[in-house]
């Protein structure tokens, strides 16, 4: 909303403050004065150059720091002890001095990306004593993988930096390590025996680098399961360059690995060189067809390709299958061969958004739990295309063709365990009758309803998100959100102009672009402090 400088008279309750997308310069002295139970605060995407070192003395209780797009030069000096999340992704960092972090023994999350930081700008001694697990310095200056981070991580994300080595020492520090990333680097070479000093790590990027060959080590690592190795110079696959030979064996299967975009002459790889990934990607590849799916195979992407038919031989042998991606085809209903789906009775999650269906692609397995095909032409609901998936948790419809008429069948109310439901973008003018009461999450942006009838939300008393911008709502009974789990309403961009009640949990409500003078608080029936913030802007987001 254009603010150049924090505003006063926040009341000192507050817990959260987003001023993000603003063009404030300066963090002075006082514009946190007061504000001790303040918990989060949001200034990404402003001017800010500068902090004063006093700054944040009154905040005793601040966890979460967001700072992200500015125009720091250096960390912050005496940020609050009680700090677990710093973000200041794409500053002007060049250096992190030796007491940046210190006596922060809470802090565990720290993203600084997109940064002029190189290995000399890390001041030796600048994470002892804290106990951080996330780190991500990605599209950075660094040449080679920082030695005196944090023993405690957990996370390493150097993606996108000039690193044109792993040497033998550079995990000597970092035992306990998880994931690590270290895609759309420069590495040429990985030193024999550097993974194994993080045995325990689940999950490598390396994809985007001059490697010629498949890392040494990775049959020691009894915990990995997936491996990005695509788009580097890899021409020859050995047998024994993933699995264990001998009686050895791995703690956990892979679950993925990525080698495409390699000069690998797969027809010369033999059979026992992949241990049987249990995930299997053909996505991007300008596929018009679906080809057979291994047995084992329990997730298969087939996103972003060309397919148009979903035909019942490529699935004949599959009995594991849990996950289907075939988002981004352009596949249509009467090209999906009837019961296809039906007979996968493990398969717990089907994305076919971004296609051409014009209906319902039923029948589909009760193992169902999440259901997405948002951005098709469905315009109709037969009676029975929503009968059978008693464990749908999740169900996106959004950006379709689907009015009232469709819903007046009441096709949801059996769906007992239907959680979160997106209706966006579609043709509705009235609210959608008989809900499930296990409804949390419900989405009715860009529609045309005009009204929500009296006690609607009374069987649906575990709300916490209901999101309605972008329609025509004129009138609102006053104690429709008279609902004791609601934390997020968005009710921006309609007609609204008369006064409604606001409950005490409400953390993020949105109303701009409407006529509204004044919301019904519940301070205007007691005298009560509120312990949550009104906004009219957006979530805190890291952008």
């Amino acid at each position: 909303i254009g603010l150049t400088s924090i505003p006063r008279n926040i009341p000192p309750d507050t817990r959260m403050i987003d001023l993000q997308n603003n063009k404030i310069k300066e963090v002075k002295e006082n514009d946190l004065q007061g504000l001790t139970s303040l918990y989060a605060l949001a200034l990404n995407n402003n001017k800010i150059a500068k902090i004063h070192p006093k700054a944040f003395q009154p905040t005793k209780k601040l966890r979460r720091l967001y700072l992200s797009h500015n125009q720091l030069t250096e960390i912050p000096t005496n940020l609050p002890k009680t700090l677990a999340e710093l973000r200041i992704h794409a500053n002007k960092v060049k250096k992190i001095h030796k007491d940046a972090f210190k006596g922060m023994n809470s802090l565990h999350v720290l993203e600084m990306s997109a940064n002029p930081l190189d290995n000399e700008g890390i001041e030796p001694g600048a994470f002892e004593g804290v106990n951080i697990y996330h780190i991500r310095i990605a599209e950075a200056k660094l040449t080679s993988i920082p030695k005196d981070l944090p023993s405690s991580l957990l996370e390493l994300h150097l993606d996108d930096n000039k690193i044109t080595a792993i040497e033998l020492e550079d995990f000597n520090r970092y035992k306990d390590l998880q994931r690590l990333g270290l895609g759309n680097n420069k590495i040429k070479d990985v030193e024999n025996g550097s993974f194994a000093n993080i045995p325990s790590i689940r999950e490598i990027h390396l994809e985007k680098n001059k490697l010629k060959k498949v890392p040494p080590g990775l049959p020691e690592l009894k915990y990995l399961q997936v491996v990005f190795l695509h788009s580097n110079h890899i021409a020859k696959l050995g047998v024994n360059d993933f699995c264990p030979t001998g009686r050895r064996k791995k703690k956990a299967l892979y679950s993925g690995i990525s080698l495409f975009n390699n000069p690998v002459k797969y027809w010369e790889v033999q059979p026992s060189t992949f241990p049987f990934p249990l995930s299997m990607y053909c996505d991007h590849r300008k596929l018009k067809t679906i080809p057979n799916i291994p047995s084992h195979v329990q997730q298969l992407y087939l996103q972003n390709n060309d397919i148009e038919a979903v035909p019942a031989g490529p699935f004949s042998n599959v009995t594991f299958l849990r996950e289907i991606n075939l988002s981004h085809n352009k596949i249509k209903s009467h090209m999906i061969d009837h019961g296809v789906f039906a007979k996968l009775s493990n398969l717990v999650q089907l994305h076919l958004q971004h296609n051409e269906l014009e209906e319902f692609p039923f029948s589909l397995p009760s193992s169902l739990e999440r259901l997405l095909l948002g951005f098709n032409k469905i315009s109709q609901l037969s009676g029975n295309a929503l009968e059978g998936l008693p464990n749908i948790t999740m169900l996106d419809l959004c950006n379709n063709f689907l009015d009232d008429s469709v819903l007046k069948g009441k096709p949801f109310s059996n769906m007992k365990n239907l959680m979160q439901l997106n209706l966006c973008n579609n043709k509705l003018q009235t609210m959608p009758p008989d809900l499930p009461s296990s409804l949390m999450y419900l989405s009715l942006e860009n529609n045309s309803i005009s009204y929500i009838p009296e006690n609607y939300f009374y069987r649906l008393p575990k709300i916490i998100a209901l999101r309605m911008s972008h329609n025509n709502l004129q009138n609102i009974p006053r104690n429709t959100f008279n609902l004791p789990n609601l934390l997020e309403l968005n009710l921006g961009h309609n007609n609204l102009k008369q006064l409604f009640y606001i409950p005490r949990s409400l953390q993020h409500l949105y109303i701009e672009d409407n006529d509204i003078e004044k919301e019904y608080d519940e301070d205007d029936d007691n005298h009560e402090t509120h312990d949550h913030e009104t906004e009219e802007g957006n979530e805190v987001e890291d952008n």
